[in-house]
């Protein structure tokens, strides 16, 4: 091997060295982007359900406020900025982005 060869298989395993660290580390960010992702969407879908709870929690305060004619819990949803009025069959309709 005459002195061209070994300093061009030099260069070129230094570059394959550098390669690769770049290489890695793109995978460490991009493994920590991914989880900051899932953790993202794991607190959305958290949301989205209890969400849907909130909803009928407001839905059967507002159900047992008309039912029992109990002014304390319209009252305290008033406060909370929800509406509801009563439909004609006795059921009440709430509007919690009020």
């Amino acid at each position: 091997m005459n002195a061209a060869q070994f300093w061009t298989l030099n260069t070129l395993a230094v570059i394959a060295v550098v390669l690769a660290t770049i290489n890695i580390s793109y995978f460490q960010g991009n493994r920590e982007a991914r989880t900051q992702v899932a953790e993202r969407q794991q607190f959305i879908n958290q949301t989205v359900q209890l969400n849907q709870l909130n909803v009928e929690v407001i839905k059967t305060m507002a159900r047992v406020a008309v039912e029992k004619n109990d002014t304390a819990i319209g009252d305290l949803l008033q406060r909370a900025g929800v509406s509801y009025r009563v439909r004609n069959s006795a059921e009440p309709v709430s509007d919690p982005a009020n």
